[in-house]
């Protein structure tokens, strides 16, 4: 009973030793047998990937016939399934999902088919500017690249060929002539935010005072001067410094006038073309930007009163180019807040453009008016 017995149990761990390192396949069921953790377990390889080649899809080909588990890989960049199928690049795999389909295009087989896109490359900052890489993505900072850089989109730099941008309700035009926006419906220009107002900047010319001591009358008693400022004044006296500028000033030209320093005691006015512009202060700290519109060809002049102690460590002078920062208005002009005025600078109209100036408090605003006639 004992020899009996143990023969089977000797021949079962022998069978056994020699089952875990052995595999047994079924070509013709697609299985391979394998003995794993005390047991036979079939592997089916029946959908497994096989490679069957390349394709060249740049004649827009269709898929070819294949099985489940066909992988083909692209060669050249088209579209696979016909000039209406799926748009692929180099190194894209197309994988059947489905055994026995046939050739055929997008509609007829295209869901048959899985398409794996090959390795996705960032485009550098410099193709995102030129904007002729057909395949590469766009990253977050390419993307502000072209933004910032000159051209259609982020214009910063004046084209070659100027243009005008038609903004429709759908889209937007581009025809050729000068840096101008139409628009072919009614427009709101604004912000529901404090602060968030419109702007209309103008080119300035180029400076015209000289902040040395070369370029003031100052006598180095009343007025005195370092070699880079501060220009400051002592009390007790009311004599004038006047500025010798880089250019003479021209009558009907508007000026924009800065001053930065310290009052001490004592207030300063200035005048430029003749015309009177903020009072410098008396104490605290003096930020003075004007626009000055010239009646005459006067220098730039600060008269102080006798307690004026002022101390000026800036002043700037330049003049707003023509053409740039103007407002055209063809129709009528509606506002639904007009702010009181203290003094309006008026200005004999002729039969060119004159610029009107309206003080509220100390702020200037500017109108640019194209008469008729004369009144």
């Amino acid at each position: 009973m004992s020899s009996t017995h143990n023969a089977p149990m000797r021949k079962h761990s022998f069978l056994s030793t020699w089952h875990s390192d052995c595999t047994v396949s079924n070509p013709s069921e697609g299985n391979i047998l394998r003995y794993i953790g005390g047991k036979w377990v079939a592997i089916n390889f029946a959908d497994a990937l096989v490679y069957k080649g390349v394709v060249d899809c740049s004649s827009n080909p269709n898929y070819p016939a294949a099985d489940s588990g066909h992988v083909y890989k692209v060669s050249v960049a088209g579209k696979i399934g016909g000039a209406s199928g799926e748009a692929v690049s180099v190194g894209d795999m197309m994988i059947c999902n489905t055994d026995g389909t046939p050739a055929g295009d997008e509609a007829t087989v295209g869901s048959k088919w899985d398409i794996l896109q090959a390795n996705i490359d960032f485009a550098s900052d410099a193709e995102c500017v030129t904007g002729t890489e057909p395949a590469k993505i766009v990253s977050p900072a390419g993307l502000t690249a072209r933004l910032a850089a000159p051209g259609a989109i982020g214009e910063t730099t004046p084209a070659t060929s100027l243009k005008t941008m038609i903004l429709y309700a759908d889209h937007i035009a581009e025809v050729t002539g000068l840096h101008n926006i139409i628009f072919d419906n009614s427009v709101e220009i604004g912000s529901t935010i404090a602060g968030h107002n419109l702007t209309v900047n103008a080119t300035l010319g180029t400076e015209l005072v000289d902040f040395t001591p070369a370029g003031w009358n100052e006598d180095g008693v009343k007025w005195t001067m370092g070699a880079t400022g501060p220009l400051a004044h002592t009390n007790s006296d009311t004599t004038a410094v006047t500025a010798t500028l880089g250019a003479a000033i021209v009558a009907g030209t508007t000026y924009q006038v800065t001053i930065a320093g310290t009052g001490g005691g004592g207030t300063a006015t200035y005048t430029l073309g003749g015309v009177t512009g903020t009072t410098i202060a008396a104490s605290g700290s003096i930020a003075i930007t004007d626009y000055i519109t010239a009646s005459t060809t006067g220098s730039f002049i600060i008269t102080p009163t006798a307690a004026c102690t002022v101390s000026i460590t800036s002043i700037s002078v330049k003049a707003l180019m023509d053409r740039t920062g103007d407002v055209t208005v063809m129709g009528s002009l509606t506002t639904n807040h007009l702010k009181t005025t203290d003094t309006v600078v008026d200005e004999t109209l002729s039969g060119v453009p004159r610029v009107f100036v309206i003080y509220y408090g100390s702020t200037p605003y500017y109108i640019k008016a194209y008469p008729t006639k004369t009144p």
